[in-house]
């Protein structure tokens, strides 16, 4: 029989430390092999885990656009509104406002679609570095024919809603409130397709409001050339003609330069080192989390085979 118990393990509600510590070490071969069995476990996870690349870009208001605009008008800007006209806002509200769109659901919808992003957004699992090519899922993707696969007779294609959720996960932005830079990042299983977001990401942005506010400037010229003729004020008529002046410019300014709303201080470039997953880590809080369970699984069977000798 053995004499460990001899004294007891508890007495008097406190525990015997040194009794505790000798069936430990009487139990180091199971705890050394569940917590080898957990390092390895950890290690064979950490490295089925794909590789994640960023890449991003520090922008930079263009405020040449606002500040022409601001010049051209002088004092007239406050009037501008008796002609029912609204004219672009500050740097900072053109700013803001891009980084709205940047985000809202519509915008991204339309930048999926152009892109074609569905499928490395919600089937990719993977990178093939040889190749440069993305890997997908041959359970949901035909990579071949293009076609998503089919289960109980219903595709496996995600919802636009899904495909837009996933790709929040993948790309964000951030604006450094001291100097006002603003930062856009893409994570993707592929070092160019980061990039290649990144970039996509910043044209289209540009773009978009850049066609905004040159419809606007259009609509507006329309409605202050048929207006200007039916006013007699010759006031009015001055603020309208410098109107008139001013959507001319806006639309000349919006074509003269890629960089509307925002010019590129740092361009995105091909990531040579990922971002995750930090495999060491996941591997040493593995192995100690295997360790910490398995010690408490040897305790547990202490006190049970103490209260089955009892």
């Amino acid at each position: 029989m053995n004499n460990t118990f001899e004294k007891p393990l508890i007495s008097d509600d406190e525990i015997d430390l040194f009794l505790l510590i000798k069936e430990l070490w009487g139990k180091k071969v199971f705890i050394i092999s569940l917590t080898t069995i957990a390092a390895i476990l950890s290690v064979l996870y950490s490295l089925s885990i794909p590789n994640v690349y960023r890449s991003q870009a520090l922008l930079a208001p263009a405020d040449a656009q606002s500040q022409g605009i601001s010049s051209s008008l002088g004092g007239l800007s406050s009037i501008a509104g008796l002609a029912g006209i609204s004219l672009p806002g500050t740097t900072d509200a053109k700013k803001q406002e891009a980084l709205a769109i940047l985000n809202s659901y519509q915008f991204i919808e339309e930048f999926i679609n152009k892109h074609d992003l569905v499928v490395p957004i919600m089937a990719s699992v993977g990178w093939d570095k040889e190749s440069n090519k993305l890997i997908f899922n041959e359970k949901l993707y035909d990579v071949e024919r293009k076609i998503w696969l089919k289960k109980n007779d219903k595709y496996l294609k995600p919802s636009m809603q899904e495909t837009v959720r996933n790709y929040r996960q993948m790309v964000s932005s951030s604006t450094d409130k001291r100097t006002g830079y603003t930062q856009i990042s893409a994570d993707t299983f592929s070092p160019s397709v980061s990039k290649d977001w990144v970039e996509w990401l910043i044209a289209d942005l540009n773009k978009y409001i850049m066609d905004a506010d040159v419809q606007r400037a259009k609509n507006s010229l329309v409605y202050l050339n048929s207006q200007i003729n039916l006013t007699a004020i010759p006031e009015l008529k001055l603020v309208m003609a410098q109107l008139i002046k001013t959507e001319q410019q806006t639309i000349m300014l919006s074509q003269s330069s890629p960089e509307y709303v925002f010019k590129i201080l740092d361009k995105p470039i091909i990531p040579e080192l990922k971002l995750k997953p930090k495999r060491a880590i996941i591997c040493i809080v593995g192995t100690i989390t295997g360790f910490i369970i398995t010690l408490l699984l040897a305790i547990a069977l202490i006190f049970r085979k103490k209260a089955n000798n009892s």
